[in-house]
């Protein structure tokens, strides 16, 4: 999973991944509703068949990440760059056609009795619950 950092300006959201010795036509980036992916395929460079290796530490293979962003992009006007193993992807926000919205939250009238979605956090009326009690107890 390829490091990332996520800014934001007023009209764009920036993410950068790292993505050392990967090449270009290695990078595949899909923007599909609201999820951005990147993935890379990383191979490992050999130049004898007859190599083996004593220690294996540096990372091959496919570099996935997937990220949910908060915002609709314009996706006419996104882009990507890919400099010195780091790969920069810009996405313009489209303000018009936000995910979220923002609900106002009411107070209840101070005084008085409140209605009867306020009496009940879900908005419902509690149930009333009726308890059938025995009063004499039964002899064992």
């Amino acid at each position: 999973m390829p490091s990332i950092n996520v800014s934001e300006t007023d009209g764009e959201m920036r993410i950068s991944a790292d993505l050392p010795g990967v090449r270009a036509e290695d990078i595949d980036v899909t923007l599909v509703d609201d999820i951005l992916t990147i993935r890379a395929e990383k191979t490992l460079d050999r130049t004898d068949d007859k190599e083996s290796f004593h220690i294996l530490e540096r990372t091959y293979g496919t570099l996935l990440r997937t990220l949910r962003l908060p915002y609709s992009v314009d996706t006419d006007k996104m882009k990507a760059d890919f400099d010195n193993g780091v790969l920069t992807v810009m996405l313009p926000i489209n303000r018009e056609k936000e995910h979220a919205r923002r609900i106002p939250v009411q107070v209840a009238a101070q005084g008085g009795e409140a209605s009867a979605p306020d009496r009940n956090k879900a908005g419902a009326a509690a149930p009333e619950v009726a308890y059938n009690v025995d009063p004499k107890p039964k002899a064992s």
